[in-house]
């Protein structure tokens, strides 16, 4: 016998009068019409399902399962949507933290079911299209809420106020400056360092006393931070010491060019513009000096 897939109002007329109790609009009804003349893709849900019963008891997957009948028709249609309902009321409603953080296949598909989420407009492989229509329905945010615990309180400035450097959990390591208050629900953590490193002589205001068992981290970065600084200097020292030896060879240009003397030492070399070597010109020594100080050199040689 060939199956001649009814369309939704005919699959919408038969869930009706198969199941007269059941209310019009019911679950099982929208997932029936949404899968009307598709009970093929409808047979696959039953897989989802059974791959949420693997930790279940026998009686518990017994009562959970759903059963799809091999034979193509627009009644079997109806009955396995019923039936998949039916399986779905038996689960336990998710929060949305534990439905956000879900990757199982048929609990995300169940839910989209409970919510009425007209699952065949999205591709089951993309979790996250469904995931995002199921949260607008229930009005969750998408985003899972990060908890952060506080490993271990690794410094301390007295302050005031006073402040630890703590170290949270995560995948990186971050560390912060804490108030004291902030750290309530570390409340063992902050005895135990206060216990070991605080004491009398450590509690001077503006101190940083750190744990240096544990502060090999914060120790190179402070060292890197200071030789940085170091470098960032030494570059400014340059900069600036290159500046006085422009500005000075042409005080001593000036000078020449007015037929005076310089004061200064012949054998200053650091300064002066020696005669032994060749002066750049044009374009390769306002590259050299910048063209400021080449149009000063230009103005004194006329």
């Amino acid at each position: 016998m060939v199956y001649h897939p009814g369309d939704a109002d005919s699959v919408r007329a038969l869930y009706r009068t198969t199941f007269p109790s059941e209310p019009h609009q019911s679950s099982g009804e929208i997932l029936a019409v949404q899968f009307a003349g598709n009970y093929t893709s409808m047979k696959k849900l039953v897989l989802c399902i059974a791959s949420t019963l693997r930790d279940l008891s026998p009686e518990e997957k017994a009562a959970r399962a759903a059963k799809a009948p091999s034979a193509l028709s627009d009644l079997n249609l109806v009955k396995l949507a019923k039936d998949i309902i039916d399986s779905d009321v038996q689960f336990d409603d998710f929060t949305r933290d534990e439905f956000v953080a879900s990757n199982i296949l048929g609990d995300i598909l169940r839910e989209a079911r409970k919510a009425r989420v007209p699952i065949t407009d999205y591709d089951p492989n993309d979790l996250s299209v469904i995931k995002r229509a199921v949260c607008g329905v229930r009005g969750w945010a998408m985003e899972v809420d990060e908890e952060w615990e506080v490993v271990k309180i690794v410094a301390h400035d007295a302050g005031p106020p006073l402040k630890f450097m703590v170290l949270w959990s995560g995948d990186k390591p971050e560390y912060t400056w804490e108030p004291e208050a902030n750290l309530s629900g570390s409340s063992d953590l902050l005895k135990d360092y206060k216990a070991t490193h605080m004491k009398a002589g450590n509690k001077r205001s503006g101190k940083v006393v750190e744990n240096k068992d544990d502060t090999s981290h914060v120790n190179s970065l402070v060292k890197a931070m200071e030789a940085m600084s170091m470098n960032v200097a030494s570059f400014v020292n340059t900069s600036a010491t290159s500046q006085a030896s422009i500005d000075k060879a042409v005080q001593k240009l000036s000078k020449r060019g007015r037929g005076e003397e310089s004061s200064e030492s012949e054998d200053d070399d650091e300064y002066r513009l020696p005669k032994d070597r060749p002066v750049l010109k044009g374009d390769r020594r306002l590259k050299k000096v910048g063209f400021a100080h080449f149009e000063k050199e230009q103005n004194l040689l006329i």
